[in-house]
């Protein structure tokens, strides 16, 4: 990782790096077959906290081994050159042509709207990175993650009178039962024990336990047709309520 910041790629260091902390996503019956004791362990936390035991649509997270790791650098280095390759030569393509720029920003998604609608709803928030006391500074991640990981804010939403908690947070990954498949929510509002049985068994919420998602994103043209079928195909994965 270090040779490729000296070597002023900085960025793919840093997603290279960003994967080897996430992990490698693997389903509940390959946890229990290659971590046999990480899965007695993280089924034993949630026995402990009478939260629902862990299932075949789940999906956890284990670390890469070193010919793993190898691997990831390998064709990420690969995938980089042939993107700078075509990405240059469409550039040129196009301004020798037509002398067009497109340009296309995505805005970092935000607390605010959910946090006014939760009071809105008779909530009460707080701003926490333990769901115990109020953040006193505000840690947002820089790229999709995984929910337990880092210690990083999100918003802790009470109704009175009822013993259900929502948790609010910025670019974490859920999965759905039908693909399996983990997907980035900008912003995703989930079940407080959902979210306390993502932490305890370090697996990603699932999508039946979402309330609500956002998909942030900023445009400064009209997008191609491509962008809205996925956006389509991402809300059918995560449900029409969500």
């Amino acid at each position: 990782m270090e040779q490729l910041k000296e070597a002023e790629l900085g960025d793919l260091a840093s997603q290279l790096d960003q994967e080897v902390r996430q992990g490698r996503a693997v389903s509940e019956e390959k946890l229990k077959q290659e971590q046999a004791s990480q899965y007695a362990a993280r089924a034993s936390r949630l026995a402990e906290r009478k939260l629902p035991r862990l299932e075949e649509s789940d999906v956890a997270v284990i670390p890469y081994t070193d010919d793993e790791n190898i691997e990831l650098i390998r064709g990420a280095l690969l995938t980089l050159a042939e993107t700078m390759y075509a990405s240059r030569k469409a550039a040129l393509d196009v301004a020798e042509a037509h002398g067009i720029e497109l340009t296309i920003e995505f805005g970092d998604p935000g607390l605010t709207l959910c946090l006014d609608a939760a009071r809105a709803a008779g909530g009460t928030t707080m701003l926490t990175q333990d769901g115990t006391t109020p953040a006193t500074a505000l840690r947002f991640r820089r790229s999709p993650g995984n929910l337990w990981s880092g210690t990083f804010t999100y918003i802790l939403v009470s109704f009175p009178g009822i013993r259900k908690q929502l948790e609010v947070h910025l670019g974490v990954y859920v999965v759905t039962a039908n693909s399996k498949v983990a997907h980035e929510c900008d912003v995703a509002i989930i079940d407080y024990k959902e979210a306390e049985r993502s932490r305890q068994a370090r697996v990603h919420p699932r999508t039946g336990k979402l309330v609500a998602a956002i998909e942030a994103k900023r445009y400064s043209s009209s997008p191609p047709l491509g962008v809205g079928r996925g956006f389509l195909g991402l809300a059918q994965e995560m449900g029409a309520k969500k």
